[in-house]
């Protein structure tokens, strides 16, 4: 079994790459002004989410996916209550370019801490 997830981290981590690779150049020869600010890494979130299901599913059929969105909420509900009582008032383009920045580097974090309790659960 845990060779089994060894190739699904394989596979996550090689499409990752590709990914990668064909946005990047798929934004330097369409060279849009719209796709400048857009980074590769903000679509990682849902891609994030989606391997941590497929990590972190059991025989049973329940997965720690709730548990990671439910705590990603609430970190977004704690920061944009800092936010506001810090600044008062805020953008709407900034929020939520903020809140995307944030769940990138949150799907990241959480999926490598699900593939370290995954792998420590199969040995």
């Amino acid at each position: 079994m845990l060779l089994e997830l060894f190739k699904l981290l394989l596979f996550q981590i090689l499409f990752l790459f590709i990914f990668s690779v064909i946005f990047n150049l798929i934004k330097k020869i369409l060279k849009f002004n719209w796709i400048g600010n857009v980074k590769v890494n903000q679509f990682f979130m849902p891609i994030m989410f989606i391997y941590i299901r497929q990590i972190s599913l059991n025989k049973h059929g329940y997965s720690l996916l709730p548990y990671v969105i439910m705590i990603w909420t609430i970190c977004l509900i704690f920061i944009t209550s800092l936010l506001l009582i810090k600044k008062g008032n805020i953008g709407y383009g900034k929020l939520c370019f903020l809140l995307l920045k944030f769940s990138s580097l949150y799907s990241f974090v959480a999926w490598i801490l699900i593939v370290l309790f995954s792998v420590v659960r199969w040995i």
